[in-house]
């Protein structure tokens, strides 16, 4: 069995839209990845194929990570075809040593977020955390966009009938995502001047904000854990529809939202109530939940997604 002091294991956000989160067991120059803690992607550091020809290139040798296979307890290795080039007997001993600390400490190894580094869009009055768009793990992971996404279009859309008697919404001939595109909507109004910033949290949720170039006031200052919003998009909005519409938003995303750590005990109860409805996703993704994460209610969702199936 591998030993522990070798191999790192950690957690990252899926964001801007958030679909959960992402594992990983990383072994010097290897690694494996998860989306749903079942299946695993193996991949290993190596100089790229194009670099392997033996001709002298110019510049430094590239290395990437190349993707080797697909590992889970059920099914083994599944190697997928890989170019003959590479060094495949130095590559199969990283992957055996990889699907050993796999084998031996996949269940029991805490894999705590580790991208503190998080760029959050503010809102236009106060400008406080608003909806996160990115994180990182390093300072130079900071890359940025400035349009926040509820969800991918193939993922369809949400209903929300409380935020349909404020405001009935176009027919979805005419659109067919009218809750995430209002939502999407509100949160670009929210934000005025689209002004983001990227904040390093501590262990203890405070958040240190980097510089804004266009708002150099806000440079620097340090944030309180409440400011930020802990699902990732502000609760509590001025009138009822928007509450509406973000309230059935959050409860549509309920069981992605269910891999966060760290959450309230009421929050992580309500996101239960709200991923009762979609037992199917809960399914899919439980093996990332953390262990505060009732386990009656990840049964009885189990038990009504192959009853369903």
């Amino acid at each position: 069995m591998s030993d522990r002091s070798l191999y790192r294991c950690y957690a990252i956000r899926r964001l801007n839209p958030f679909r959960g989160i992402i594992k990983v067991l990383q072994l010097h120059s290897s690694r494996a990845i998860s989306l749903d803690g079942r299946d695993w992607e193996i991949q290993i550091r190596a100089a790229r194929p194009d670099d392997m020809w033996g001709a002298v290139t110019p510049g430094p040798v590239t290395y990437q990570y190349l993707r080797f296979g697909i590992w889970s307890q059920q099914q083994g290795l599944q190697r997928v075809p890989a170019n003959p080039l590479l060094d495949l007997s130095s590559m199969l001993k990283k992957v055996d040593l990889l699907i050993d600390a796999l084998e031996g400490k996949q269940v029991e190894i805490p894999f705590s977020l580790q991208d503190r580094h998080e760029f959050w869009l503010l809102d236009g009055s106060q400008r406080l955390p608003l909806a996160l768009l990115a994180s990182g793990i390093r300072p130079s992971d900071r890359k940025q966009g400035m349009s926040w996404h509820a969800a991918d279009a193939s993922n369809g859309d949400f209903d929300s009938e409380d935020a349909d008697l404020i405001r009935p919404p176009h027919p979805k001939e005419v659109n067919p995502l009218p809750h995430t595109s209002a939502l999407k909507r509100l949160v670009q109004i929210e934000s005025g001047h689209a002004v983001g910033q990227w904040f390093e949290r501590d262990a203890a949720g405070y958040g240190t904000g980097g510089v804004v170039e266009t708002a150099p006031s806000l440079s620097g200052r340090t944030l309180e854990p409440a400011q930020f919003p802990e699902l990732l998009l502000r609760r509590g909005w001025s009138d009822r529809y928007a509450n509406a519409l973000v309230s059935d938003y959050l409860a549509w995303t309920s069981p992605s939202l269910l891999t966060l750590q760290n959450l309230e005990d009421l929050t992580r109860k309500w996101l239960q109530r709200q991923a009762r409805y979609h037992a199917s996703r809960v399914n899919e993704i439980w093996p990332l939940y953390p262990r505060e994460v009732d386990q009656a209610f990840i049964d009885a969702a189990r038990v009504e997604a192959r009853i369903k199936a």
